[in-house]
């Protein structure tokens, strides 16, 4: 079997000791053991050198435009005092680093911000660091714990965590009862089986939200992700705005009939695997995200719901086609990096590129009377210009 050696020693001994292990148990080894798990390897994991590709780490001006919106909500959740911005899972810290320089720009020192890193990988956390004081040696970051030691916090971001909380895989039977994919060891190597429901809230939630999809289709529950927001909610200052970005979408979407084998996958060097057990510890996992659970959580707890959008709609609301337009200009006039930017930042929104793969959720505490109208919330579906609509912007300009 390929993978971390010491990594599938601990997974095959935990199989052996306990009998097959649900699939969400696999996961949690497999991407977050702290020492022998994906997240915990030495070499880069997020960038053109590792797995995957993140908004942040696509292009800075995801970052810069994500700040226009962070910063409308520090205004409105801590209008005479230091706002405080917790990122939870800064990965590459792509994200930090150009969301603290746009707030540089605009004035914002360590008297007017501050920004808490929570991240789980220590090796991650070292690299943070280096990226972000690279850039700004004074910026107003720190790093915690937890989410219990960040608080009282203003805004709250998380792009890209949730999607990698392990997932409860499950199918209905012939006969229409549930059951849970396991993990075993068969013919020497790592495989499915069947067996009980082992997570009752996995199958509350699908209930709730009315899912009943065809026998033998495969549904990926995380129940982590409400465990995330009751966390969240304790650290929360009166007045606070919670941002999620990921993978994902309204439940009828991530659960729809038109996807059997659920949506997990893996990346590994650039490419999908749509093996889980191809290569453990060495390879990403990751599951949409029900949006739709996130929203009914967030409401037992006082959050909320300001909207719910596409990331294109939401970067289009924040003015991200004005940067587009200026570098077709550029772009016009022959300048190759330019035209290689526009390619890059356009994905960022683009339909056919990463503006309906990702949905943006954001819930609010404190704003019990009128809700803020939030300029990232606007317009649900703008309709971008297309490439070509770019250029001859630009000519007419």
């Amino acid at each position: 079997m390929q993978g971390n050696p010491e990594l599938l020693r601990l997974i095959l001994e935990e199989i052996h000791r306990r009998g097959a292990i649900p699939f969400a148990r696999y996961m949690d080894l497999a991407l977050h053991h702290p020492e022998h798990g994906y997240y915990a390897q030495e070499r880069p994991i997020i960038g053109q050198d590792g797995d995957f590709l993140t908004s942040p780490s696509f292009h800075p001006a995801f970052g810069r435009f994500l700040w226009r919106q962070v910063r409308e909500m520090l205004d409105l959740a801590a209008p005479r005092g230091r706002g405080r911005v917790l990122e939870i899972g800064a990965g590459g810290g792509h994200l930090a680093r150009d969301l603290l320089l746009a707030a540089r720009e605009d004035g914002y020192d360590g008297d007017r911000l501050e920004y808490v890193i929570v991240d789980e990988s220590r090796r991650l956390r070292e690299r943070q660091r280096d990226f972000i004081t690279a850039a700004w040696p004074e910026a107003p970051v720190r790093w915690v714990p937890g989410v219990d030691r960040a608080g009282p916090v203003h805004v709250v971001l998380m792009n890209e965590l949730m999607s990698a909380f392990p997932v409860h895989r499950l199918v209905r039977d012939d006969s229409g009862e549930w059951q849970e994919l396991y993990v075993t060891l068969r013919d020497g190597a790592l495989a499915y089986q069947p067996g009980p429901v082992s997570e009752p809230r996995a199958l509350r939630i699908l209930q709730e939200e009315g899912i009943e999809p065809p026998p033998g289709h495969i549904v990926d529950v995380n129940v982590g992700a409400g465990d995330m927001l009751r966390a969240i909610a304790g650290a929360l200052a009166r007045r606070a705005f919670v941002v999620t970005i990921d993978y994902g979408g309204p439940a009828s979407e991530v659960y729809r009939a038109g996807r059997p084998q659920g949506s997990l996958r893996g990346y590994y060097r650039q490419q999908r695997l749509d093996d889980p057990f191809a290569r453990p510890g060495e390879q990403d996992i990751t599951a949409d995200l029900d949006f739709t659970y996130l929203q009914r959580v967030g409401r037992t707890l006082g959050l909320r719901d300001l909207g719910l959008v596409p990331q294109g709609a939401f970067l289009l609301n924040l003015g991200i086609e004005e940067e587009a337009l200026a570098l077709a200009r550029r772009a016009r006039q022959g300048d190759l990096a330019a035209d290689f930017e526009l390619q890059r930042v356009y994905a960022l929104y683009a339909p056919e590129g990463l503006g309906e793969a990702f949905w943006v959720l954001v819930q609010a505490r404190g704003f019990r009377w009128r809700a803020p109208r939030l300029r990232g919330l606007r317009r649900p579906w703008p309709v971008p210009r297309a490439l070509p609509e770019l250029f001859v912007t630009a000519r007419e300009a």
